[in-house]
């Protein structure tokens, strides 16, 4: 790679307000970076945040809603938000992959019989990375490692070898035929033997063999042992585990702080496979999902679910877009799925239930991708759909989240964004009116709200009250305060009241 390009790109980088420290480019989150018409990377001109100017020979760089460290080829950018820190980003990647994770999708399930892998698609190992961290972070993995260890699953194997006939035990038709096929074994008796009386030896009398006795014979014994198809497959999944995550090391887009972290989950779960047990455990061959201790005995049945869900996404995009989410640190998509999750977990507690169905609707069954709409079902025929597409009167609409439930349906457009122009953090007007054009081209829609990371909510009645007056507009729109780093008080009031038919002031109301 050229030195003297890379050198370049960086200059144009810091001419436009990037700071160098450690090694990495420091740049404020939602800036627009520009590139004159000479030569440029192929390394720059291939990255998915490079656009270029409609009728100039320019190249912006847009790293608006972008955060933390992404990768330009060579160089590595620490985008730096005051909406949000790298630690918050992690740390929504980690509640939504967690969510999204127990939602009982029908396509969902342990199956027959697993097959064995040796190669692991890149989408697939960025969620696996995040769900193993997860499982090392919370000490599961290491508790169901250690459930096995404590009283591993052991089977008797049948082993045959020529053994002293004083010491053999145990003898069948397969010691008989071996006896008048094998002569090799026979010696010779010494006179006066107890053995020259035997029913053998008398059958013996005038053969050549006369006189002689088997000194070893073929006997069986039972052996016990740990090296059976259950504890070969916990240590092909952990091998797995070590294999996806290699994968994320060493892609293209994989930055240092997630390699960093693949390295701390290969560590631990090598530590995790150098116990005993897993050294006298060859490799797997074959396995049915079927087995009872995987299926029921502690330590063995978490590792099956483990299993199942890292190799199953939660949701058929979701893979991809994590690692789009992680690799080009998208925080705007992050913060869509964060809200859904987060409306989702507060209708659970209000109802004090758990989600019941899950399904994935496809917007157009022609297509080939798979984009589409995550819909929840909870008792009490209330629904949660993201990414959803509703008929309007004009058209087809696609809010972020929709709530439905038998008083109505309300709509919520997440909008990672903020308008800066005063001191305080607002949202863009143009937002708000997008609000407004949900509920009126919608036909059963009787509020929108938009959620942002900003300071103040605010409600708007329908009905012409003041703003603020009763609390949460039922119908009307609104705008919702709701930053990761601190209290949702507003938001979860907000889905309270919606579910409840009841009011309660916002703490961040204003009218």
């Amino acid at each position: 790679m050229d030195d003297s390009a890379a050198a370049d790109v960086v200059c144009q980088l810091e001419q436009q307000g990037a700071s160098r420290g450690d090694g990495i480019l420091r740049v404020p989150s939602d800036s627009v970076f520009h590139f004159d018409e000479r030569p440029i990377p192929d390394w720059v001109m291939s990255s998915p945040l490079l656009e270029k100017h409609h009728s100039l020979p320019l190249f912006h760089l847009s790293l608006v809603n972008r955060v933390g460290r992404i990768r330009l080829g060579p160089i590595e950018l620490e985008i730096e938000s005051k909406k949000l820190t790298a630690e918050e980003f992690r740390r929504l990647v980690d509640e939504v992959a967690g969510f999204l994770s127990r939602l009982p999708f029908s396509h969902k399930g342990a199956g027959l019989s697993f097959e064995l892998l040796d190669k692991v698609d890149v989408p697939i190992a960025y969620h696996t990375l995040v769900y193993i961290s997860n499982l090392l972070r919370s000490r599961e993995l290491h508790g169901a490692i250690m459930q096995i260890m404590a009283v591993p699953h052991g089977s008797f194997v049948k082993e045959r070898q020529y053994m002293r006939v004083e010491h053999a035990r145990r003898v069948d038709s397969m010691t008989v035929r071996d006896i008048c096929s094998n002569t090799r074994y026979f010696e010779q008796l010494v006179p006066g033997s107890h053995l020259s009386v035997n029913a053998l030896s008398m059958q013996l009398e005038g053969k050549p063999l006369e006189g002689h006795f088997p000194g070893s014979m073929l006997s069986s014994q039972l052996r016990f042992t740990v090296d059976n198809p259950e504890n070969q497959f916990v240590r092909y999944v952990l091998e797995s585990m070590i294999l996806a995550v290699e994968v994320v090391k060493t892609s293209e887009g994989c930055t240092s702080d997630l390699r960093q972290e693949a390295a701390w989950i290969q560590e631990e779960l090598r530590r995790l496979l150098s116990y005993d047990l897993f050294r006298q455990v060859s490799a797997p061959r074959k396995l049915s999902f079927s087995s009872q201790v995987l299926q029921r005995r502690a330590g063995y049945r978490e590792i099956l679910k483990f299993h199942s869900q890292m190799t199953l996404p939660p949701v058929p995009t979701w893979n991809r877009e994590l690692q789009r989410i992680l690799e080009l640190k998208n925080a705007a998509t992050l913060y869509e799925y964060w809200v859904f999750t987060r409306i989702c977990q507060v209708i659970e507690s209000v109802l004090n239930t758990s989600i019941v169905r899950a399904l994935l609707v496809k917007h157009d069954l022609t297509e080939v991708s798979l984009t589409g709409s995550i819909w929840v079902e909870l008792p009490g025929k209330v629904k949660v759909g993201y990414n959803a597409r509703l008929q309007g009167y004009s058209g087809s609409l696609y809010p972020d989240i929709v709530l439905e439930t038998p008083d109505g349906m309300w709509a919520f457009d997440a909008k990672f964004r903020l308008d800066n122009k005063g001191e305080e953090d607002a949202a863009k007007t143009e937002d708000i009116h997008k609000m407004h054009a949900y509920r009126d081209a919608l036909p059963k829609c009787r509020g929108s709200y938009l959620v942002y990371p900003g300071d103040k909510s605010i409600m708007c009645p329908a009905d012409g009250k003041e703003a603020g007056a009763s609390g949460v507009a039922r119908d009307g729109v609104g705008i919702i305060a709701a930053r990761a780093s601190s209290n949702l008080s507003d938001l979860q009031e907000t889905v309270r009241a919606l579910i409840n038919r009841e009011s309660f002031p916002l703490s961040s109301l204003t009218s």
